[in-house]
């Protein structure tokens, strides 16, 4: 799906005034696009922790971070360290079972097998360095897949025949590969052709449409051979930079997402910048932003619609920790569920059958749901 409405260029201070007037109830969001989804989470699954990961697969969405329970919508409860399988038409918690000894960060998948990155060295009882891959439907390892890591690997990024690892890492599976590697995703085994070598930690991974470029998020200043802050584009198959400059990319980079079509990139700042931005891919110029109160640290493209997490709030509504703009203006849309906690929403994915929240709260829109929040389509 492409994104719809495109206009260009940056929001005025009109605009942003405008949208920040009607989160707070004195006007009307602009809508170009349909709301996909409700503003009240379904009752109702829980965590007894934290969720800071969260992957739709069919029907299926896995759940990671801090936690040791996960309840279902019929009130019964099953162990799970840091790592879950929900499903979302039933409400039930899967059979699926990979407990790690550490806090899961990232999550990657598809039918038949689920990455899974963070700060763990052992899931499912094999000894597994931040790293690892399982089975989709059992939680089984994959013994073959091998690619320990020396420190948190914090995103993970699917490419055509790659596997690309962003983190604290100086090296993966025994080879010199800082902060953002591609592995193979059968075996673990490490490209080495590929290496950007960013300077500081890697925080988030998205790739193109045409997988022609590897977007990386994070607290960096140099990478791919070049001086590029918080957020850049290298070559899938070499690391060197490519692409633009992103105008304004300052601010830790937290999350990133793509539009359909590839022309905007779309990003979650934290530390001083606080907003969500939408770049265009061919220019680099800024061509909307919105700010948060606190560091927006999710951000998720679906539909036409933008959705970013964050914390603390947004135009002084601190109950507000979740939104959604239009991807092409960054006017806001009526999507707005009330989340009550201050460090609100970490992870975010969708597809039309629903949008997943993963976060520090307990109660969401007035429904008691604790790590986890699931929006109907």
């Amino acid at each position: 799906m492409r994104v719809r409405g495109f206009r260009g260029g940056v929001v005025s201070t009109g605009v942003v005034v405008g949208v920040v007037a009607s989160l707070i109830g004195l006007a009307s969001p602009a809508q170009a696009d349909p709301v996909r989804f409700s503003s009240v989470p379904l009752d109702r699954w829980d965590t007894n922790g934290k969720v800071y990961a969260t992957k739709i697969v069919g029907t299926t969405v896995y759940i990671g971070g801090s936690f040791s329970q996960v309840r279902s919508p019929s009130g019964a409860t099953s162990t799970r360290s840091n790592l879950a399988a929900l499903n979302l038409t039933t409400g039930d918690v899967l059979s699926f079972r990979a407990d790690t000894n550490g806090v899961v960060r990232a999550l990657e998948g598809d039918a038949s097998t689920v990455w899974v990155g963070g700060a763990f060295t052992t899931i499912g009882g094999t000894s597994r360095s931040r790293l690892a891959a399982v089975s989709a439907s059992s939680g089984s390892v994959r013994t073959a897949f091998s690619a320990n890591a020396t420190s948190t690997v914090y995103a993970l990024e699917r490419g055509g025949s790659n596997l690309y690892v962003g983190g604290s890492f100086g090296s993966i599976k025994g080879v010199a590969n800082p902060r953002l590697a591609s592995v193979d995703p059968a075996s673990g085994g490490v490209r080495t052709g590929f290496r950007p070598a960013p300077n500081n930690t890697v925080h988030a991974l998205v790739i193109s449409p045409k997988a022609d470029r590897l977007y990386a998020g994070g607290t960096f200043t140099s990478i791919g051979g070049v001086t590029r802050s918080n957020v850049s584009a290298v070559n899938p198959s070499t690391g060197v930079a490519s692409g633009p400059t992103m105008a304004s990319a300052s601010g830790r980079g937290m999350a990133l997402d793509i539009s359909a079509d590839g022309a905007l990139l779309f990003g979650a700042l934290g530390d001083t910048a606080n907003r969500v931005t939408a770049w265009s891919t061919s220019s680099g110029s800024r061509r909307w932003y919105q700010t948060a109160n606190g560091d927006v640290q999710a951000v998720k493209y679906h539909g036409g619609n933008v959705y970013f997490g964050f914390h603390e709030g947004f135009g002084g509504n601190t109950t507000v920790r979740l939104l959604a703009a239009d991807a092409g203006t960054g006017t806001l849309e009526a999507f707005r569920p009330t989340v009550n906690s201050f460090y609100g929403v970490w992870a975010l994915d969708a597809t039309d059958r629903a949008l997943v929240a993963g976060g520090e709260f307990t109660k969401v829109s007035g429904v008691n749901t604790q790590g986890v929040a699931i929006f109907p389509g």
